[in-house]
């Protein structure tokens, strides 16, 4: 359909809506609003016919009559679309929300006229998914799991036969409330109405029959379960012949009772039944009658039959008068199956020669190529038969290979099945956490099976002549690209795909491979985002710009596929994950209202404008931070489309379906802004009830078989709910309920990392309080920090009077003070109060581990103290502070964290006038080994050592306190130059800040931009202090890699060879892309679709990208190395960036490093 007549249909459409919904709220208004949504599905509409739904749902004055329906309307949109659907991941999905939305309808309104329908269309739905299991218990490629197969597919028909019974009472009692004779003269419209109560009791009663022969083929042939349920079949199909033999049902029952009656190895009794139904005249019965006749070829080719013969010249006739719509159907499609069956044991039979064998065995070959090209049943077994019967017509040419273009394609489609399959097995098994050699050995022969699809496809591409249909070859370099894909090939992958996307044929089928292509490609760039090294930041950004260009073409040329939002939602993810929320809100904005994904766009621009403010409402940069209105609006458009999105999707999901992951998301982010503005028990609401609480699901039968991240329900993102729960029970001075909280958190806890991890959740429970304090301070919302302060003192205030206080509590009431304190700095009398108030509370744990062995133990203790040394510090007692810190230095020499609290010590009484601490912060102090304390160079120098490893996670631990000491190496020489008394001197100390500075970002990769901003505002305050015009700093070109070990090293040559070899790669595919295009004509290809999903651990699922609150910090527990160890945790320092208490396996928030995010292969191209 061209641009212009959709245009005009889709205005049609709208002024429809704006039509049905000005009818008022009267019961007749029930039909024109059935009757037009019948006309949307008609037309493919369903994402209007979703939309009008939501909209008739938001209406206060809808009638109860219509109100009662939606969910029935709903589950026929969703049941129609996944028909149309080529993607094998949205049917399920929408078949599996449409029978939610079936059950709930049954459940709200068992009574109802549409009852027993909507009975009936979800038990043909269960049908229809067990189906599809034994269909995959047969293929040979399953044969290892065929029992699981056959079992899946016996709990659907259990599940279909029961709903399918309580339909049949339902339409029998409605069929018996008729007369035994209306008079059609008389009375036509009840005489229509029988005939329908009639119509509907017989297919109910056929469909009870179909169930019993459904569940004898999920036993293997010739067995007695089997048997006993084709003779209870025959019973039932025989009784419904025998009352309705003169209507087309009482017809399709003795079908099927020849059918049963063949698979029951009597297939003489079956062709006499297929004879008497095809003596029929054809009018009406033309779908049935090509039915009776694939079916009537089984038997001829029946090895009591083995009419071979007569099966092909009657499957060829057939063939030859049928239209392609029919040679692509259900039947069609097994009777072309059958003729190949026949030509092939005929090949087989004795007597005939190897010229005719070799015929015959071509013919089989072409009609296995036609079906392995269509969707449907046969589609995978053509596939898999095509490639034994080429070795066998074409013979092997020292390979093996095929010797033509067409089938090499057929096998590379199979080795695409194939190696999907594989992946399959591989991704199960790893999650299984099988043993490591089965794992590697599936993996092993994953890789055996891509490599082998790659080499197929190129060779299917050096085969193609001038009469291969261009749009095979469009999508053997489709096919090419996605092997390159899962090879890890990301730029091989996205030359070849865009090849493809900007190369398509006229043909529709070839246009969305060429869609498909485009997506790919996108995928392409991102895996080659992921897989770019850390210091080559200038090629991820090249990446970033190609992504972009393929996603703006396929939104403009596709603008309302469902691809085009699946785009968007891809590259706002992308954007988010590589801390650009503000452009990832206005890539998911773009998804349209009408589109499937728009209620998850809603979400995810709601949860982007969120991290937006979180982060800007904290910008140390005057000249960056944004205006109070701006902060206004984003906060404001969070909450607006964070809403939007939870309703539309609570509407869209059954009440009693599983709660999906985004839904989840979107209500703690919704949680968090509702709390941070102090609504409290909305807030509560929100994460407790029903339908979809968040609770519920993040809940867990067994807390030590958590799942890890990023699942909602692993404990990570579960302590983060029971957070935000904690919060409001704090908002609203609940005591007694927010004690049960911090014990559900200390429970969750201890079962993910030991008691430890209990202390860590209440650091991170003080941090998340300093954080908001300081989003409201830096947002000029004076009242509300004011408001949050106070209700936490009054808590606090509240639980350190109870006298059943262990260490974990008052571990959060020490940590909430410290957070207290942090947050009001700008204000030395009060931030004084609340150091104290946490240092009092430190020194009851102590006083307490004293009296009580049990209390604690020493390394926690340990970080007691440290903590302790800390509060003295703010409050100005630094003898007192450095007296803890050396006890501390001289039983830990290598505790970095500790270290770094002795410089800090010695570096705020150098601010305070006294330079020579200055100098001790900086240069440090030698006592011998055990009381050395290092100061800033020192510790720069072993945690450049630390780092220069190469390895990102090493980064990821370090990074923040290697840029710490680093800038407070150069700060330090900056206030010391400040404070010496001749120019000279003062100089001198400024250059060697200034050359500090200069020196790390030489040999630095990736400076994350907060420490940016830093270091650039240091280097030109340094500038000033010299009397020079401050220029900015700038990030080198060239990056130095200092200390490095030598395997790690990146030098010239290495970084010449990579690049050789990528351009080599380029190359290749660039010659992939173009193989064959001088030769290629026009022609068409079947759909092949993609779907891709972005993981961040369901990422990352959303709620993984979008709780990016903070940079990750370094993680210092239980790692030591010969230079430093960390004894204690930090999970998010601010201000000074001091280390915390000691915990284990502290719980983290998703990290906003620089990283982009990962995407999971796209799935195995369907239609292939």
């Amino acid at each position: 359909m061209g641009v212009a007549m959709r245009l005009r249909a889709l205005w049609t459409v709208i002024v429809g809506v704006g039509l049905v919904l000005s009818l008022g709220g009267s019961s007749p208004a029930a039909e024109p609003m059935r009757e037009f949504l019948e006309g949307l599905r008609a037309r493919q509409y369903f994402d209007w016919a979703i939309l009008y739904l939501d909209q008739l749902q938001e209406r206060s004055d809808l009638p109860a009559d219509l109100r009662a329906i939606i969910p029935y309307e709903r589950a026929m949109t969703l049941s129609e679309s996944a028909k149309h659907s080529v993607s094998p991941e949205t049917q399920q999905r929408q078949l599996d929300q449409a029978l939610g939305f079936l059950e709930q309808f049954a459940k709200d309104s068992p009574k109802h006229p549409l009852a027993a329908t909507a009975n009936s269309t979800r038990a043909g739905l269960l049908l229809s998914k067990a189906r599809v299991d034994i269909l995959q218990a047969k293929l040979p490629t399953n044969k290892d799991n065929r029992e699981e197969f056959q079992n899946k597919a016996r709990e659907q028909i259990t599940l279909a036969r029961a709903v399918f019974d309580k339909a049949h009472d339902q339409y029998k009692a409605a069929w018996e409330t008729f007369p035994k004779f209306v008079d059609k003269t008389a009375d036509p419209v009840k005489f229509e109405a029988r005939h329908r109560a009639e119509t509907n009791y017989m297919r109910a009663q056929l469909d009870v029959a179909l169930c019993e022969f459904e569940e004898s083929q999920t036993y293997d042939p010739n067995t007695s379960n089997r048997t006993f349920h084709l003779k209870k079949a025959v019973d039932l199909f025989r009784g419904i012949f025998l009352k309705y033999r003169a209507t087309v049902g009482g017809l399709h029952a003795q079908m099927w009772e020849a059918k049963c009656y063949e698979e029951m190895n009597d297939p003489q009794r079956a062709l006499g039944i297929y004879a008497e139904l095809l003596t029929h005249p054809p009018e009406g019965l033309k779908a049935l009658q090509d039915q009776v006749r694939h079916f009537r070829l089984i038997c001829l080719n029946h090895d009591l039959r083995r009419e071979y013969t007569m099966a092909i010249g009657e499957a060829e006739d057939w063939l030859k008068g049928a239209k392609q719509v029919e040679q692509r159907s259900a039947a069609g499609q097994g009777l072309r199956w059958e003729m190949v069956v026949a030509l092939e044991k005929q090949a087989d039979s004795s007597g005939v020669s190897s010229t005719e064998k070799d015929k015959l065995l071509r013919q089989a070959v072409a009609h296995l190529t036609t079906l392995s090209k269509w969707p449907g049943a046969y589609r995978d077994l053509a596939q898999q038969r095509v490639r034994d019967l080429n070795m066998r017509v074409k013979g092997k040419d020292g390979t093996g290979d095929p010797k033509d273009f067409d089938s090499a394609l057929t096998l590379g489609r199979d080795l695409v099945n194939r190696s999907g399959e594989k992946k399959t097995l591989l991704d199960s098994a790893v999650q299984s956490k099988q043993p490591r050699e089965n794992v590697e050995k599936l993996r092993a022969d994953f890789n055996d099976l891509v490599k082998d699809q790659i080499r197929v496809l190129r060779l299917a591409l050096n085969l193609a002549d001038r009469s291969a249909p261009r749009g095979d070859v469009n999508q053997a370099r489709y096919l090419l690209a996605y092997g390159y894909y899962l090879a890890d090939k990301p730029y091989e992958a996205a030359v070849c795909a865009e090849a493809v996307a900007f190369n398509p044929t006229k043909d529709k089928q070839d246009e969305q491979t060429a869609l498909d292509a485009a997506y790919l490609a996108v995928a392409s760039y991102i895996k080659g985002i992921n897989q770019a090294p850390i210091e080559l930041k200038a090629l991820r950004d090249v990446d970033m710009r190609l992504m972009i260009r393929l996603a703006e073409f396929i939104t403009s040329k596709w603008p309302s596929h469902s691809k085009a939002n699946e785009t968007r939602m891809l590259v706002g993810r992308t954007f988010a994950q590589t801390d650009q929320p503000k452009i990832a809100a206005e890539w998911f904005q773009r998804v349209p209202e009408t589109a499937e994904n728009f209620p998850e766009a809603q979400c995810a621009a709601g949860q982007a404008l969120w991290q937006q403010y979180l982060l800007a409402s904290i910008e140390e940069d005057v000249t960056l931070r944004a205006s109070s209105e701006e902060l206004s609006k984003w906060r404001g458009d969070a909450e607006k489309f964070l809403k939007t999105g939870i309703d539309r999707l609570q509407k869209k999901i059954p009440e009693q379906n599983k709660t999906p992951d985004d839904l989840v998301a979107a209500k703690s982010a919704l949680a968090e802004i509702l709390l941070s503005a102090g609504q409290y028990q909305p807030a509560l609401d929100l994460l407790s009830k029903q339908p979809h609480s968040v609770l519920v699901a993040i809940n867990v039968d067994d807390q030590t078989r958590r799942p890890p991240s990023p699942s909602i329900r692993s404990a990570r993102f579960a302590s983060h709910i029971y957070q935000l729960l904690l919060r409001a029970r704090v908002g609203l001075q609940q005591l007694d309920e927010a004690r049960e909280v911090m014990a559900q958190l200390e429970q969750l806890a201890e079962h993910s990392g030991g008691a430890d991890a209990v202390t860590a959740v209440y650091v991170q429970l003080g941090k998340e309080l300093e954080k908001e304090l300081v989003r409201l301070k830096g947002a000029g919302d004076k009242d509300r920090f004011n408001e949050v302060r106070k209700s936490f003192e009054q808590f606090l205030d509240g639980l350190y009077q109870r006298e059943d206080q262990n260490l974990s509590s008052l571990t959060w009431i020490a940590e909430t003070y410290y957070g207290l304190a942090q947050s009001s700095l700008d204000n030395a009398s009060e931030s004084k109060t609340y150091f104290e108030r946490a240092a009092s509370t430190y020194l009851s744990i102590l006083d307490r581990a004293k009296k009580e062995k049990a209390f604690s133990d020493k390394d926690r203790i340990a970080g007691v103290r440290l903590r302790l040394a800390n509060c003295k510090r703010r409050q100005g007692e630094f003898d007192e502070a450095e007296k803890l810190l050396r006890v501390l230095i001289a039983e830990r020499p290598r505790a970095a964290d500790v270290q770094f609290e002795m410089a800090y010590v010695w570096f705020d009484q150098g601010k305070a006038g006294k330079t020579e601490f200055l100098k001790k912060s900086v240069e440090g102090e030698k006592r011998g080994q055990k009381g050395e304390v290092w100061g800033w160079t020192e510790l720069s120098t072993r945690l450049q050592r630390l780092v220069a490893d190469g390895r990102p996670e090493t980064r990821d631990r370090y990074g923040d306190k290697l840029y710490e000491a680093w800038y407070n190496t150069s700060l330090c020489r900056q206030k010391l130059g400040q404070a010496q008394p001749t120019t000279s001197k003062k100089n001198a100390e400024l250059e060697i800040a200034k050359s500090v500075v200069q020196t790390f970002v030489r040999i630095s990769v990736d400076i994350p931009d907060d420490w940016w901003k830093k270091f650039d505002r240091l280097f030109r305050q340094i500038q000033s202090d010299l009397g020079q015009s401050p220029s900015p700093l700038e990030r080198p070109t060239t990056i130095v890699i200092a200390s490095a070990p030598e395997k790690n090293k990146l030098n010239s040559e290495e970084t010449n060879e990579a690049t050789t070899k990528a351009n080599d790669e380029k190359r290749t595919a660039k010659t992939d892309s173009t193989a064959a295009s001088h030769k290629s004509g026009g022609g068409t290809m079947s759909v092949v679709i993609f779907v891709l999903i972005i993981v961040g651990g369901g990422g990352a699922s959303i709620w993984m990208m979008m709780t990016n609150k903070s940079r990750k910090r370094p993680n210092r527990l239980a790692h030591e190395t010969d230079d430093v160890a960390f004894m204690a945790a930090d999970d998010e320092p601010t201000g000074d960036l001091d280390f915390e208490i000691s915990a284990v396996a502290t719980p983290r928030k998703a990290s906003s490093t620089k990283k982009t995010p990962t995407v999971k292969k796209p799935s195995k191209p369907t239609g292939t």
